[in-house]
């Protein structure tokens, strides 16, 4: 809950929840590239910790892992790799595909809850937006075939 239910005051919630985010993910990156980095050290021990751990427990600390990183835009492919060589390549990608559904699920819970009055106040103000969304009313199971079928079939068809 907020702290009052005010309009304003659940905006500014909302704006700064938004940038605490944002700002953590710029800082997080920036560390990560400098070389011997703290932030750099921290992974590698955090694999070697891991590493060391039971199988079970160790996968879902990497699911875990997934869902933390998937939502900030952080490239998976470091995290897919230590899982293929954690656990092989059968377990490794079940841990990826778990973990990548639970970082989806983390982004879609946050644009319901953080950027939904905002994404309906820009797609109400663009004509574009309002033409998108009532053929998505319309024919939305057209349109998910299409975009299905859109590896397969050449894109003139």
């Amino acid at each position: 809950r907020t702290c009052c239910g005010n309009p304003t005051c659940v905006k500014w919630t909302k704006i700064f929840l938004v940038s605490v985010i944002a700002i953590t993910f710029v800082i997080i990156v920036i560390l990560s590239l400098i070389p011997d980095s703290p932030v750099l050290a921290a992974i590698f021990s955090a694999v070697e910790w891991i590493e060391g751990l039971p199988t079970i427990p160790s996968m879902v600390i990497m699911i875990e892992l997934y869902g933390f990183i998937v939502p900030f835009g952080c490239p998976i492919t470091p995290l897919v790799l230590v899982a293929g060589y954690l656990f092989g390549p059968v377990l490794g990608s079940i841990v990826g595909i778990v973990g990548a559904l639970l970082g989806a699920t983390v982004c879609y819970w946050w644009a319901l809850t953080l950027l939904k009055s905002w994404a309906e106040k820009t797609l109400d103000s663009k004509r574009v937006f309002k033409a998108i969304h009532i053929s998505v009313q319309d024919q939305s199971f057209k349109l998910i075939v299409i975009c299905r079928l859109s590896p397969i079939l050449p894109s003139a068809i």
